[in-house]
């Protein structure tokens, strides 16, 4: 399978959907409201970081495929395994991860989880990709998914020194 990176900002911007369903499921599923608050808040800033990939992707000039280098293929297994929902489920609702009884603690772990895995893809993609443009692309999307983990691992110091 070849990707480009048309298809990389549909993934970006899929994995920012799944993100804000998260939030928003989870603020309805905790009756607290300064917490419940809190995941709105969440859901919109993942709202926010689709629509910055949404704007990214608009900008693209076509035809602009990735040009890849894998001397041993295996990133290019990678990029299949995720592409066939091995890595993490991406057409999956990831609502079904908050079960009744999950603590705030344990919805920030699987939040934070769930930004881990996003950028082990990104990273997997800058591994092969060889042109510069391409590059910039991609990492600014990995700056993206990095502020909000720091966000998020913010958010959740606070939220358990409370």
């Amino acid at each position: 399978m070849q990707f480009n990176l048309d298809e990389v900002f549909q993934i970006a911007e899929q994995i920012e959907r799944n993100g804000a369903s998260f939030y928003h499921t989870a603020a309805r599923h905790f009756p607290e409201k300064t917490f419940s608050q809190l995941l709105s808040e969440l859901a919109d800033m993942e709202v926010q970081h689709e629509k910055v990939f949404k704007a990214m992707h608009a900008q693209l000039n076509y035809p602009q495929s990735l040009s890849l280098f894998d001397v041993n293929d295996e990133t290019s297994a990678y990029l299949n395994a995720f592409a066939s929902d091995y890595v993490f489920e991406l057409n999956t609702d990831p609502t079904i991860l908050i079960k009744p009884e999950i603590s705030p603690e344990e919805l920030f772990k699987i939040a934070i989880g769930l930004e881990k895995d996003s950028i082990v893809f990104y990273y997997g993609l800058m591994s092969v990709l060889i042109n510069q443009a391409d590059k910039s692309q991609v990492d600014a999307i990995i700056k993206q998914e990095f502020g909000h983990i720091a966000q998020l691992t913010q958010i959740a110091a606070e939220f358990k020194a409370k």
